[in-house]
């Protein structure tokens, strides 16, 4: 893995860490679980449809609760260590080599 790739792939991880911080993925899994649990009685034929869908999401949720609980412990030094001062930019590059460029506000 050269430098560049590396350092894409840092910015990505803690960009995404900061995309589930604070996402109520317990509470998301709760209402699928319960309307998975309700479909087939009101809605067979949607349960029918859906229910592959809903099962492979709510597997992605529990895997991101995973996730989150470690960078909840993460993210206090993220913050400390990588986040710019005020007056400074964040620039995210994308694994294709397209380069956008946050201002923190």
């Amino acid at each position: 893995m050269d430098k560049a790739i590396y350092q894409n792939t840092q910015q990505q991880i803690i960009m995404l860490a900061g995309l589930v911080d604070g996402m109520p993925l317990e509470e998301f899994i709760q209402a699928a679980e319960h309307a998975d649990a309700l479909a087939p009685i009101l809605d067979p034929s949607l349960w029918v449809r859906g229910h592959s869908n809903l099962d492979q999401i709510v597997r992605m949720a529990k895997a991101l609760q995973e996730f989150q609980a470690a960078c909840a412990k993460a993210i206090p030094a993220l913050r400390e260590h990588f986040i710019p001062p005020e007056d400074e930019t964040i620039p995210l590059c994308w694994w294709d080599g397209d380069c956008f460029v946050i201002e923190k506000t």
